[in-house]
C-alpha cells in the first residue's frame, strides 16, 4: 500500500493542476451573460443555444465513440461522444476533460455544461484535502514500516528451531 500513496499523490497534484489552470480559463473566458459559440455561431441565450444543441445532439454517429465537436463555452471545447446503449456524452475539454451524461432537456444540458465548469474551483478544493489525507496516510505508513518488528527475536528463535521451513509457525514448506 505504501508503494501505491506515491502515484496516487502525483495523480491528485496532476489533477489539481488542471483545475487550477482551467479555474483560470474560466474566469479569463467567462462572460457576465451567457454565450455560447456552437458550429461557429454566437449564442447569446440559453434558449437560442438549447435549440441549436437539440439539433447537434441528433448528428453525432450511432457508433460507440462517434465523436462531434460542436463548439465553445467560456474558454472549453463542447464535444458529443456517443457512448454504449445510444447515450451520449458531452464533453468539456480545457487542460483537463469535464464530462456528463446528456440529459432529455437541451436546457438542463446548458445548465450543467455552466455548473460543470462554474464548480472547478470547488473540485480543486476538494482535491486539495484529498491530497493532505494521502500524504498523511503516506506518512502515517512510512512512520509504521519504521517501526522495529516486536516479535522479530521470538520469530528467529522459531525459525532457527524449525530448520527455517516455517512450520513451527504454521507456514507449509512446500514439502510433501
Amino acid at each position: 500500500m505504501v508503494f501505491s500513496y506515491p502515484s496516487q499523490i502525483e495523480k491528485c497534484r496532476d489533477q489539481i493542476e488542471k483545475y487550477r489552470i482551467d479555474a483560470e480559463r474560466y474566469q479569463k473566458n467567462r462572460k457576465v451573460d451567457f454565450s455560447m459559440t456552437l458550429e461557429h455561431k454566437v449564442h447569446r441565450g440559453r434558449s437560442d443555444a438549447s435549440e441549436h444543441l437539440e439539433l447537434l445532439l441528433r448528428r453525432v454517429g450511432k457508433s460507440v465513440g462517434d465523436t462531434l465537436v460542436v463548439g465553445n463555452y467560456a474558454g472549453f471545447t463542447i464535444s458529443f461522444i456517443r457512448g454504449i446503449d445510444s447515450i451520449i456524452n458531452i464533453e468539456l475539454t480545457g487542460k483537463g476533460v469535464y464530462g456528463f451524461t446528456a440529459g432529455p432537456s437541451s436546457m438542463g444540458n446548458i445548465t450543467r455544461i455552466e455548473n460543470t465548469i462554474g464548480k472547478l474551483d470547488e473540485r480543486m478544493r476538494r482535491s486539495e484535502m484529498k491530497l493532505e489525507d494521502l500524504e498523511k496516510q503516506l506518512n502515517a505508513a512510512k512512520m509504521e514500516l519504521s517501526k522495529p518488528f516486536k516479535d522479530e527475536e521470538k520469530l528467529r528463535e522459531l525459525l532457527k528451531g524449525t530448520g527455517s521451513s516455517g512450520a513451527g509457525i504454521g507456514i507449509p514448506d512446500g514439502r510433501k
